[in-house]
């Protein structure tokens, strides 16, 4: 077969009550055409706004860094821990059982962490992961609102 198609959706999808059956049904199909892992291909989501993939692309938000990294935590002492935290075991860990993107967290980790901090980021000083700011708040919300309606005249917040 020389012609491959995509399926394209947005919102109405995702939101609907049984949205990831929808979204798991389009991938089913797009496997039984053969649609998947060919170029132009495949199931893609589209964001509700033109920011959004940017935002989390380029580590945006508060909770993920470029390349949807997981940000350090206290608990993550150095790059091992980090690593091991973040990086998502296979259900089946036979060389070519599973095919998890994801497996490749560990390169992508030391990637980021070269381009932070170049020439300083050595395998000796853990890419140096020690510089790597940790996330303590479980949400920031909460965590910001206590501080500013503390620390700031006539603010005010709702719980």
């Amino acid at each position: 077969m020389k012609k491959v198609a995509t399926i394209l959706y947005a919102v109405g999808w995702t939101q609907h009550s049984f949205g990831t059956q929808i979204i798991r049904a389009a991938a089913i199909l797009q496997l039984l055409l053969g649609n998947v892992g060919r170029a132009g291909g495949g199931v893609n989501a589209l964001r509700g706004h033109s920011n959004i993939q940017g935002a989390t692309d380029m580590g945006g938000v508060f909770d993920a860094l470029p390349g949807y990294l997981k940000t350090p935590n206290p608990a993550d002492v150095d790059l091992a821990a980090w690593l091991k935290r973040i990086t998502p075991t296979s259900s089946k860990p036979a060389p070519w059982d599973s095919f998890n993107y994801w497996s490749n967290t560990p390169k992508f980790a030391v990637s980021y962490l070269k381009a932070l901090f170049g020439d300083a980021a050595t395998k000796e000083n853990d890419f140096a992961f020690h510089y790597m700011p940790r996330w303590i708040a479980t949400t920031p919300g909460p965590a910001l609102g206590q501080h500013v309606s503390r620390s700031v005249k006539g603010c005010w917040r709702s719980e």
